[in-house]
């Protein structure tokens, strides 16, 4: 009986260790037109979503140039996404071509939670949000 115990208190410590053991996923930005996965990683608390700066020389965190963001109208620093705990939120930086989740146009720095199969447009580059 006492050995049953032991092992009972051992399961029950490793339980409770099991969540900070999960490996965290990262969050995905699909861009349908393109065929395009970005994978926008956990390990920093907000990356910058924009497009390559050519006066200062300088790229956001997550750069669409390479998906005619300029033509499409996406700014150099549009939007930021964010992690608050495990739930990610987006931002709209202010960007003159807006940015909108699943249709609405998002207030400026404001931010607003994202799910698996939202859809984030910034100006008229669209993005399919995978968690």
């Amino acid at each position: 009986m006492a050995h049953d115990t032991i092992i009972l208190q051992n399961a029950t410590r490793d339980l409770h260790q099991l969540p900070s053991a999960l490996p965290v996923q990262p969050l995905t930005l699909t861009i349908p037109e393109f065929r395009a996965v970005i994978t926008v990683p956990r390990f920093s608390p907000r990356a910058i979503i924009g497009r390559f700066d050519l006066a200062a020389q300088q790229s956001p965190d997550i750069d669409l140039s390479p998906y005619r963001a300029y033509q499409k109208g996406v700014s150099r620093r549009h939007a930021a996404i964010q992690f608050m705990g495990q739930q990610p939120q987006v931002v709209d930086l202010g960007g003159v071509n807006g940015t909108f989740l699943n249709g609405e146009r998002l207030m400026p720095h404001q931010p607003y939670p994202l799910r698996t199969g939202d859809e984030l447009r910034l100006g008229r580059l669209a993005l399919r949000v995978t968690l």
